[in-house]
């Protein structure tokens, strides 16, 4: 390979490298840019936590704050069935939702929908584990929901763009020979 042939091959790759570094960056921002609405800052009782004793409501806080209008909260014993008593109520950044009474020992699913102060849905599912104390052989084993999946969208974009940069190059270079 002479020198203006590498010349050639080196600059395709700096573009190349360029481009995939230009578009990991929109990546990176876009996803940051996805992740600065409102989010969850805690859930009592605690997502993955086990109650002794039967809560009568669940109380979301947020880092922001969430408009009162088409707000839901719904919770669920192990079986399915609503435990939910009423509408949920919106103070600020806190939204609460009365329970009836807990009969059921196992898994509780807590799913809402809010929309916070810029206008955007919020929504998710937690869990909690509710242990009736006169019942000790019912202990429920808590789970692992996973990690985020905009990290696995970042990390597979990047792949692709990369495996991208490489065959253009690799193009380039196979043209110019």
């Amino acid at each position: 390979m002479n020198n203006s042939h590498l010349r050639v091959v080196t600059r395709h790759i700096r573009r190349a490298t360029t481009a995939v570094l230009l578009c990991l960056s929109g990546v990176v921002l876009a996803a940051t840019a996805a992740n600065a609405h409102t989010s969850l800052v805690s859930m009592s009782p605690a997502d993955g936590s086990l109650a002794m004793s039967a809560p009568v409501h669940v109380v979301l806080t947020f880092d922001n704050v969430i408009q009162a209008v088409g707000d839901a909260v719904l919770v669920t014993d192990p079986h399915g069935a609503s435990v939910a008593s009423g509408a949920p109520i919106v103070l600020d950044n806190t939204v609460t939702q009365k329970l009836n009474p807990l009969t059921v020992p196992g898994r509780y699913t807590v799913s809402y929908r809010v929309v916070s102060a810029d206008g955007h849905p919020v929504e998710r599912a937690l869990t909690f584990y509710y242990l009736q104390k006169t019942d000790p052989t019912a202990t429920p084993t808590p789970t692992s929901t996973g990690g985020s999946p905009i990290v696995l969208w970042v990390v597979v974009g990047a792949a692709v763009i990369l495996t991208l940069g490489v065959a253009v190059a690799w193009r380039k270079r196979s043209e110019a020979q």
